[in-house]
């Protein structure tokens, strides 16, 4: 159940973040913003339930499994916003910044509350 929890909460939490760097960036249409939701709705659960295997076998630095997984996320986002993105400028760029400020959130968020 608690896995489950943190997989609500991390997808949340990823596109308001994610979502937020969009706006700043300048994305501004219905479906590049819908795009966004749905290119992390195939991301984010996949790479949070393998971060959690992985922090459960392996006995590495989490940095070591963790910027891998991130990469992939990344360029499958690349991917997807270079594919179907109607307005989404420099897409890999666009998606290595959304990443980097919802994951970089993610660890300094439990720092705070």
């Amino acid at each position: 159940m608690m896995l489950i929890f943190s997989l609500a909460v991390s997808l949340f939490l990823t596109l308001v973040f994610e979502l937020a760097v969009a706006a700043v960036w300048g994305v501004t249409e219905r479906e590049d913003i819908a795009l966004i939701c749905e290119a992390n709705i195939i991301t984010n659960p996949a790479v949070v339930f393998a971060s959690f295997v992985l922090k459960r076998v392996l006995t590495v630095h989490f940095l070591v499994w963790q910027l891998p997984l991130e990469a992939i996320a990344v360029f499958v986002e690349c991917l997807i916003y270079t594919k179907f993105g109607r307005r989404i400028t420099h897409p890999l760029l666009f998606s290595l910044t959304t990443n980097t400020f919802s994951y970089t959130a993610g660890l300094v968020l439990p720092l705070i509350f």
